[in-house]
């Protein structure tokens, strides 16, 4: 009686022909199982540090497909549902979430959804904070839109004396310095510093009346420090500058 790979037993008797026949399905066994252990090294699901290392415990070769089964569970992994895999993880990787950007806190509820595009183009009023008296005022200053408050080149001004203001040092002005910004200012402010030109009204700027002056207290502007913090041309600055980076 001699017992085969796979458990089973056959009886040839003891002639020489039987045991020789025993001995070619032995290495047949031999070679199959070399195979099987190829094809665990070849198929078997890789992770970063090699090979995976769970013990395989049987393995079934076909034409069409090679599959490997884990003691543990009934996992099955083959190249085609790694492929397949692969392609559901690389499709996920690209699926754009729904975005939750917004600036709900400086908008009026209409326009919400709008593009910051459009927005630029709408009345000051699509701001939170503008209603008809500070439009008419705004108006008065020639600022008719988003766009012209972002525009508003008093502010860009007034905001560039405030930041400069902070990083002024007392007495740090060289003789031969040569920085001004006597265009910006009127003559009376040309020889102060950006602190002091900062706690100065609005009409310290070259170009703004003191009629101006009287609009922007009324929306609660008095110096030029306040003036370029002005928080309706701070939104549009910023919406203008979003839009650039819009598709």
């Amino acid at each position: 009686m001699e017992r085969i790979s796979g458990g089973c037993s056959l009886d040839f008797g003891d002639s020489v022909s039987a045991k020789a026949s025993v001995e070619t399905l032995r290495r047949s066994s031999r070679r199959r199982r070399g195979q099987q252990k190829r094809y665990a090294e070849n198929f078997c699901v890789k992770d970063k540090e090699g090979i995976h290392s769970t013990p395989v415990t049987s393995i079934v070769s076909s034409p069409q497909n090679t599959m490997i089964s884990w003691m543990h569970g009934t996992r099955f992994v083959s190249r085609r549902v790694r492929m397949s895999r692969q392609r559901f993880f690389t499709a996920s990787s690209k699926t754009t979430l729904p975005s939750t950007l917004n600036c709900a806190k400086a908008l009026i509820k209409q326009n919400e959804a709008d593009s910051f595009q459009s927005i630029l183009k709408t009345d000051v009023t699509t701001l939170q904070g503008i209603g008809p008296k500070h439009q008419e005022w705004l108006h008065q200053l020639r600022i008719q839109t988003v766009a012209d408050l972002a525009n508003y080149k008093f502010f860009h001004l007034a905001k560039a004396i405030t930041v400069l203001a902070e990083q002024e040092e007392d007495d740090g002005r060289l003789d031969d310095a040569q920085m001004n910004i006597d265009k910006g200012v009127d003559k009376a402010y040309e020889s102060q510093s950006f602190r002091e030109i900062a706690k100065a009204p609005v009409s310290a700027l070259q170009g703004l009346t003191d009629e101006a002056g009287e609009i922007f207290k009324h929306l609660g502007v008095k110096t030029v420090e306040e003036l370029g913090r002005f928080k309706f041309c701070t939104w549009a600055v910023a919406m203008q500058t979003a839009a650039k980076f819009e598709k």
